[in-house]
């Protein structure tokens, strides 16, 4: 999945930052990370977004995901939306 995620999610960003554009789905049964056809991903996280509990839940599960450190990725858009834009130094 690291070419997937390479070729085709992740696009170069100021600074060497990628990008990857996510729409989260809180409240969720299961916490879950599925690829679109149109390279963005659906997170399903089961925490709510009280107090910032699904974005962390968000960012813990894509790093888990994609192999990389959690302190690596960080919310560049969208931090009390459902759609957002994630930054990966």
């Amino acid at each position: 999945s690291a070419g997937f995620f390479g070729e085709y999610v992740f696009a170069s960003g100021g600074g060497g930052a990628m990008k990857i554009t996510v729409q989260v789905k809180p409240k969720s049964s299961k916490n879950e990370v599925a690829p679109c056809a149109d390279g963005a991903y659906v997170v399903y996280v089961t925490k709510s977004p009280h107090e910032g509990e699904a974005n962390q839940a968000v960012l813990r599960l894509l790093a888990e995901y994609f192999n990389v450190p959690a302190s690596t990725m960080r919310i560049a858009v969208g931090q009390k939306s459902r759609h957002k834009i994630i930054e990966v130094a």
